[in-house]
């Protein structure tokens, strides 16, 4: 059931920003110096969201997009935290001991070459890692919705394997190959079987 939802979840992501980004284009003629990737990566979250919550533990839930862990300046795009558990008044912060996982969600991967793409990934799990050593229950995972999982040239970049190398022992998961469009149901798998066994 949950390998087919890859799919259904692929194409709502795909249809949704497609009606969106067709509508922007009748007032904008180029997307581009716009807040346009900020909103994509948004509307991934969101719907990534509803797709987790089916295999979600009952007694978790997750955060609005965008939301923060008290006593840490990192922005989350998700959080899970104890379904019973509020955000601090007027504010998308959550206490640590209510927050289960974070969860750090790119619509393309890491666009940087090689060794950018290396600093910007350590950079990420230097922010996971402050958190953990404070707080070590809570688990911390990467989601690229596509990236470049296959190479054409033996020379070529495997971007998925640099990302998951710079970010062990942190879990790395990729939904889409952007080379071919393929989705990628053994990380998807991966994902799901991550969600139902949080605590």
């Amino acid at each position: 059931m949950f390998h087919t939802s890859l799919y259904y979840f692929v194409e709502e992501v795909e249809e949704t920003l497609g009606c969106v980004e067709r509508d922007l284009r009748k007032n904008v003629k180029s997307l581009r110096g716009t807040s346009w990737a900020r909103l994509k990566g948004d509307i991934l979250v969101r719907i990534l969201a509803k797709y987790l919550s089916q295999v979600l533990p009952p007694k978790l839930r997750f955060s609005e997009p965008n939301s923060y862990i008290e006593g840490f300046p990192y922005e989350y795009d998700l959080l899970i935290v104890k379904k019973h558990s509020e955000p601090m008044p007027n504010t998308p912060i959550y206490k640590a001991e209510d927050v289960m996982c974070g969860m750090e969600v790119k619509y393309h991967g890491i666009i940087s070459p090689t060794k950018e793409l290396e600093n910007v990934a350590k950079r990420i799990k230097k922010k996971f890692k402050l958190v953990n050593n404070a707080y070590p229950h809570i688990k911390f995972i990467y989601i690229t919705f596509k990236e470049v999982t296959e190479t054409k040239r033996k020379a070529s970049t495997n971007f998925l394997e640099v990302t998951r190398y710079a970010l062990k022992p942190y879990p790395v998961f990729c939904l889409v190959d952007s080379r071919t469009s393929r989705p990628r149901p053994e990380d998807w798998n991966k994902l799901i079987e991550f969600i139902k066994h949080l605590k």
